[in-house]
């Protein structure tokens, strides 16, 4: 394939309208209306026309780029959509450090707020999922971190002083957010 030619198909794949067509493709595999099986696994990856970032791992992310406490992020979120949360999927994965900062517009030295506190019992993780983690079963922690029981909220450093991972930090400190939302 010539370069003009792989440059228009990834322009093409990663437009809002050619997104939201495979949501449309993935919703009809869940109700069975799909007969052929690679069908029902296209590339999501990209922007969708209500500006949310569909990534490969089965749900959608928005950053907010705006700082704001845990708590009132945590409302934006759900605001923006019923099903949308701060990221706890990602932030569990380590799906997170393979966000590329200038597709979600998320700048390195970013730290962002992700759905998780262990502000009920030291070193025991509530997500937001109601998942609940040890310290210990979190294999996505940052070099040095968890490193102050007087931070209880989950954040995300994105290539902070060389740091990628999870980290705890203030709920009551002011940190952009990311977002996530089952893929519909």
């Amino acid at each position: 394939m010539s370069w003009g030619a792989w440059t228009m198909a990834m322009t093409t794949c990663s437009t809002p309208e050619f997104v939201d067509e495979q949501r449309s493709r993935i919703r009809q595999c869940d109700t069975g209306f799909q007969s052929q099986q690679e069908d029902c696994y296209p590339n999501t990856a990209g922007f969708t026309s209500d500006g949310w970032y569909g990534f490969t791992n089965g749900y959608e992310y928005k950053y907010i780029s705006t700082t704001a406490t845990y708590e009132a992020h945590t409302s934006a979120c759900s605001d923006m959509d019923s099903t949308a949360r701060l990221a706890t999927v990602a932030a569990k994965s380590g799906d997170l450090s393979s966000f590329d900062g200038s597709e979600m517009g998320v700048p390195d030295g970013t730290i962002y707020f992700v759905g998780g506190s262990d502000s009920i019992t030291e070193d025991t993780w509530i997500f937001q999922d109601s998942v609940v983690q040890t310290t210990s079963d979190i294999t996505t922690w940052a070099t040095g971190e968890p490193n102050t029981p007087a931070e209880d909220c989950l954040v995300w450093l994105l290539e902070v002083s060389s740091l990628n991972g999870l980290a705890d930090g203030g709920c009551a400190t002011s940190y952009t957010a990311m977002c996530e939302r089952p893929i519909a």
